[in-house]
């Protein structure tokens, strides 16, 4: 399914006279499925890529790890989404790579309709019911942030030699969880009783985490400011208490 949700996109594409694709990766692709190199201290690029085979993929020993899971099917479904367009001449094909997502839900589009259906924004909203999530990778990139590098890869001319020359790293910086729900209680103080307490204990992180090189999309999308991890973290608590408003109502 990995494989063929990205590929089957891009084949109708060209079936469409469709040229240009931007599709949303992830950096999970570009580290091991463990997890493990996300705290090594390493430097992500363009040029890294997790290991994960199809046959490994469908054995089912992993099945009891769902981040193992979700990020063999990341790298199996980009590598794919690469061998489509290498071989198909007429595709101009950009891949934008962020870490975690974080930020607020697009007005006038159907909200999520329960705690499950938040995506990423389920670790800040795990704040909001007094849990401390796990130390997972810090890395985030706002929303909005996303959406930008989309539109600016559309107006990249096409890759004349490597088509991997437009996959693209960007990353707004890494966002704490102690440092979140201090930030909270300092500037939302009607929402302490909410969150952990600023004592609460954090899990500290297993190694150093490992940072994002994302110089090309700097020097080639002009992604050259991203939101802060504060106005992240603001923009998401606010459209997570709107969006629980709606599950009441329900």
């Amino acid at each position: 399914i990995a494989i063929e949700g990205y590929v089957n996109v891009l084949r109708q594409a060209v079936k469409a006279g469709i040229s240009k694709v931007v599709i949303t990766g992830s950096w999970a692709a570009t580290i091991d499925p463990t997890m493990e190199q996300a705290f090594e201290g390493l430097v992500s690029t363009e040029k890294d890529w997790g290991h994960a085979t199809e046959e490994e993929f469908l054995s089912g020993k992993h099945a009891d790890n769902p981040m193992w899971i979700y990020s063999a099917a990341k790298i199996l479904g980009e590598r794919a989404a690469w061998k489509f367009a290498a071989n198909e001449p007429s595709l101009d094909l950009s891949i934008i790579i962020p870490p975690f997502i974080f930020g607020p839900y697009v007005p006038g589009f159907p909200l999520p309709v329960a705690q499950s259906a938040l995506s990423s924004n389920q670790h800040i909203y795990a704040l909001l019911t007094g849990i401390v999530p796990p130390p997972l990778p810090p890395l985030f990139c706002h929303v909005r942030d996303v959406a930008r590098a989309h539109v600016a890869a559309l107006n990249v001319p096409k890759a004349t030699s490597d088509v991997e020359d437009k996959r693209f790293l960007i990353c707004g910086g890494s966002l704490v969880w102690k440092n979140a729900i201090e930030y909270l209680h300092n500037t939302r103080p009607e929402l302490k009783e909410r969150i952990p307490a600023v004592d609460a204990p954090v899990i500290p992180f297993p190694g150093p985490p490992t940072t994002i090189d994302a110089s090309r999309a700097r020097r080639i999308l002009n992604m050259e400011k991203y939101c802060d991890w504060t106005e992240t973290l603001v923009d998401t608590v606010e459209s997570l208490m709107e969006t629980e408003k709606t599950w009441v109502k329900a």
